[in-house]
C-alpha cells in the first residue's frame, strides 16, 4: 500500500527570511545549505522576491549577496540559489513603508512612565499595523530599530523581545564613542544614528520611511538631519513626547513631524494620513484604553 507524502508548504516571506537567517548564522553545514535552497525553491518568484527584499533591507549583516559569497559553499547549490535569487529580483521592489525606530523612551519606558512594564501601551499594536500595511496587505518584517545602545555591553534585542514587537533588525551604536568627552559622545551618537537610518532608507529604495523617536535625547535633531539628507524618502517623523523633555520649536513648525503623548494619538495621526486603516487605528486605541483603564478608575 502506497503512502501519500504531503509536500511541505512554501513559507511566507517573513518566515523564510527568519529561517534562512537562522540557518546562515555561524558556520553553515551541507544540510543547512540544502535547506536554504529548498526554502527558496518552494516559493513562487513573487513571494521569493519579498523574501530577498527582507533579507537585503535590514540593518544586520544578512543579505542575499552574503548567502552567495559566504554561506553556501557547495558550487551546485550556490548556482541554483543564484538563479532563484536572480529570478526573484524583479519582484523585490514592492512599495509600502519601512519603519525605523528608536528603542528607549520611544517604545520601551526608561525615563517616561508606562502602564505596562516593558512597552508603552499601544506600541506593539501600532508597529504591527505599520508593518502589515494599511488593511494588513503588506509582507511583514519591515520594522527596524536603531539605538544608541552599544550592542556589546547593552543590547537592544532583549528589550524589543520583551516589548513583544517583531523586529526585522536591530542596529546598535558605537562602543568607542563612550570613551570620548560627553559633548563629543553625544555628537558621535547622533552622527552614528543619522548614518544608520540613512543606510536603512537606502537599503529599501522602493519604500517610504516612517521614523519613530522621542524627546529625551537627540531624536528630533537626528530626524531633521535625515529629512534634509533624504527629503523624498520619509513619510512622517513621529516623536514621543516624554514629560519634562522639551519639544524643539522646529518640530512644531514642520508638518512632516507628528508629536504624540501616547500611541493612541500616534494612531489617529497616521490614520488621518492614510498610513493605517480605521480598524487598525481602533485596535491601537483599544490597547491603550485597556492598559490605562485601571489607572483611570483610581
Amino acid at each position: 500500500m502506497s503512502s501519500t507524502v504531503t509536500p511541505r508548504r512554501a513559507l511566507s516571506p517573513r518566515e523564510a527570511q527568519q529561517r534562512i537567517e537562522g540557518l546562515a548564522e555561524g558556520h553553515t553545514d551541507a544540510r543547512e545549505e540544502r535547506e536554504i535552497v529548498d526554502i527558496l525553491e518552494r516559493q513562487d518568484a513573487r513571494t521569493r522576491g519579498e523574501t530577498v527584499r527582507l533579507l537585503d533591507g535590514g540593518g544586520d549583516r544578512h543579505c542575499a549577496a552574503k548567502l552567495l559569497s559566504k554561506d553556501i559553499d557547495d558550487p551546485a547549490l550556490r548556482a541554483r540559489a543564484r538563479t532563484l535569487i536572480d529570478e526573484a529580483r524583479p519582484f523585490a521592489c514592492s512599495p509600502g513603508a519601512v519603519v525605523i525606530s528608536d528603542i528607549d523612551d520611544t517604545v520601551v519606558p526608561n525615563r517616561g512612565t508606562s502602564a505596562l512594564p516593558n512597552v508603552f501601551p499601544g506600541a506593539r499594536e501600532l508597529f504591527g499595523a505599520l508593518d502589515a500595511g494599511k488593511g494588513g496587505t503588506d509582507a511583514t518584517g519591515d520594522v527596524h530599530f536603531v539605538t544608541a545602545r552599544d550592542g556589546l555591553f547593552v543590547s537592544g534585542v532583549p528589550a524589543i523581545k520583551r516589548a513583544g514587537i517583531d523586529a526585522g533588525s536591530v542596529r546598535h551604536g558605537d562602543v568607542g564613542s563612550a570613551l570620548v568627552s560627553p559633548f563629543d559622545h553625544n555628537r558621535a551618537l547622533a552622527d552614528r544614528k543619522v548614518k544608520n537610518i540613512c543606510e536603512l532608507i537606502d537599503k529599501n529604495p522602493s519604500r517610504k520611511a516612517i521614523l519613530v523617536g522621542d524627546t529625551v535625547q537627540a531624536d528630533p535633531d537626528v530626524f531633521r538631519r535625515v529629512l534634509e539628507a533624504r527629503p523624498d524618502k520619509v513619510s512622517v517623523a513621529l516623536v514621543h513626547a516624554i514629560p519634562g523633555c522639551k519639544v524643539p520649536a522646529f518640530v512644531k513648525d514642520d508638518p512632516r513631524f507628528v508629536v504624540f503623548a501616547d500611541y493612541g494619538e500616534a494612531a489617529r495621526s497616521l490614520a488621518e494620513r492614510g498610513l493605517i486603516s480605521a480598524g487598525q487605528r481602533d485596535a491601537v486605541l483599544a490597547a491603550v484604553l485597556a492598559a490605562t483603564a485601571p489607572t483611570r478608575r483610581r
